[in-house]
């Protein structure tokens, strides 16, 4: 059924287990010096003296990774906001890759970056309630985004195998906004190519544009590559947006 889901909660807490994120993060981290390190071997030490310097002082590199995470945490009682949640997600690796940018220049650590995520991605563990058809991973979208509360989105069953999400608040987009928009993009939107291509070797997202990287919407369509598909025309998504967004 279509519909247009004001799911969006300015806000937002929700339960984080502070300590394992931050573990977590911290392996993530080590994993991706490492690859720093075999990529760009003749400037690795510079990276590193950068990146120090950009956080905060510690007795090594982890433990001022560590101290900027928890600088970005908000509790609210027993929660945290969602908002520093995904500060805490995003701002480290942007920090990161922003220095990166710096000692090797934007085309190399975009296309580093974009290299490194695939991987990272394809090597995460199968879920066992992974969906097999797109109808499944469309409900599952559902109820996982009205949960967040991090989108308003106008949701639109083209078939049994395709649909299509246009977004058109974003809570990512309102937090970072004053930030280089390319390089945010990269690291909270890009992911999700590889990520439903991982769920399902079938499953393909197409987007052409995205709130955080200046768009008016974010048109995230899903199909089966089984079945002939074309993502549909700016004139087509507007349309939706028109007839949809006069009911409100």
């Amino acid at each position: 059924m279509n519909k247009y889901y004001k799911a969006f909660k300015q806000d937002a807490v929700l339960n984080l287990d502070v300590d394992g994120f931050i573990k977590k993060s911290i392996l993530s981290f080590e994993s991706y010096l490492k690859a720093v390190s075999q990529a760009f071997e003749d400037c690795y030490d510079l990276y590193i003296d950068n990146l120090i310097e950009q956080l905060p002082k510690g007795q090594d590199l982890h433990s001022s990774y560590k101290s900027y995470m928890m600088s970005l945490l908000e509790h609210k009682g027993d929660t945290v906001t969602a908002d520093s949640f995904h500060k805490m997600r995003l701002l480290p690796q942007y920090l990161r890759l922003e220095c990166l940018v710096d000692i090797v220049g934007r085309t190399a650590a975009v296309n580093f970056t974009r290299a490194y995520l695939d991987q990272m991605i394809f090597k995460l563990p199968k879920r066992q309630d992974a969906p097999k058809s797109i109808n499944q991973l469309r409900i599952m979208q559902v109820d996982f985004n009205i949960q967040g509360g991090d989108m308003d989105w106008i949701g639109i069953r083209l078939n049994d195998q395709a649909y299509c999400n246009i977004v058109t608040k974003c809570r990512i987009c309102d937090i970072f906004k004053t930030y280089d928009s390319e390089l945010i993009e990269l690291l909270a939107c890009y992911p999700d190519f590889a990520m439903f291509k991982a769920i399902n070797p079938h499953f393909v997202l197409t987007r052409d544009q995205t709130l955080i990287g200046g768009g008016i919407y974010c048109d995230a369509c899903y199909h089966d590559d089984r079945l002939d598909f074309k993502h549909p025309s700016p004139g087509w998504i507007k349309k939706q947006m028109s007839d949809y967004l006069q009911m409100f």
